[in-house]
C-alpha cells in the first residue's frame, strides 16, 4: 500500500516501445503502480522523460525519499524520511495548460514546503524532461532544461544524501479528486542520474 492505494507489479510493466507504464485502474478502491531504485543515491541531478496520464483524478510522480537506511538491514523504515517531489495532479491539466506540484518533506515535517507551478503546456500531451538537482545547499527543479524553482537549505531543514528514487501512480478523493473515470496510464521513457562531482 502507498497512500492508501494498492500497488501491484502487474500495474508497472514495460510496453512494446520499451516505456515503463504505471497504471491506476478506474474507480475505487484505488489500485496503482509503483517502482523504486534498489540502491541509495547521493548528491546529483535526476532527469526523467515522462508523459503523465490525461485521465483526471490521478497523481503521477517523480520523487526521492530516504525511506530505508540500507546500511542497516534490520528494518525497512529507518531512513531520515527526506523527500523531494514532482507531482502531477491530472485534474489540473487542460488545453495548452497545466500545473505541477513541487515539494519537500522531512522527518516529522511532512509537507514542510510546496509550490504549485503553472505551466504553459499540458504535461499529458507529450513527453518532457523533468528533473531536480539535490545539492549540498539547495534543491533545484527544472523542465526541459528550464529552471522552475530553487529551495535553499537552512540550519534545520535540508535533504541528506543516501535516499531512494521512485515513480508512482495513485489516486484518492481528497486533493487528487479521484477516482479515475478510466484506466490511467503514466508513461516513463527513461530516467538518468548524474552524480555531483567533488574534488
Amino acid at each position: 500500500m502507498q497512500n492508501k492505494t494498492q500497488m501491484d507489479p502487474e500495474r508497472a510493466v514495460a510496453n512494446d516501445q520499451g516505456e515503463l507504464v504505471l497504471t491506476v485502474e478506474q474507480g475505487f478502491p484505488a489500485k496503482g503502480g509503483s517502482t523504486q531504485s534498489k540502491k541509495e543515491y547521493g548528491f546529483g541531478r535526476w532527469v526523467g522523460r515522462v508523459r503523465p496520464s490525461h485521465v483526471p483524478g490521478v497523481l503521477n510522480s517523480i520523487f526521492t525519499k530516504d525511506w530505508d537506511d540500507m546500511s542497516k538491514p534490520e528494518r525497512e523504515d529507518d531512513g531520515k524520511m527526506g523527500e523531494v517531489d514532482f507531482e502531477f495532479l491530472t485534474y489540473t491539466f487542460g488545453e495548452g495548460k497545466g500545473e505541477v506540484h513541487i515539494g519537500i518533506h522531512l522527518l516529522d515535517k511532512s509537507n514542510l514546503w510546496s509550490r504549485e507551478i503553472l505551466l504553459d503546456f499540458n504535461p499529458a500531451d507529450d513527453f518532457h524532461e523533468w528533473g531536480f538537482d539535490i545539492l549540498p545547499d539547495r534543491v533545484v527543479w527544472h523542465v526541459d532544461g528550464k529552471h522552475i524553482f530553487t529551495w535553499l537549505y537552512d540550519d534545520e531543514n535540508k535533504i541528506d544524501p543516501m535516499y531512494q528514487f521512485f515513480f508512482n501512480a495513485w489516486s484518492m478523493e481528497k486533493w487528487i479528486k479521484g477516482p479515475a473515470a478510466a484506466d490511467a496510464h503514466y508513461h516513463i521513457d527513461w530516467v538518468k542520474f548524474y552524480p555531483l562531482l567533488t574534488d
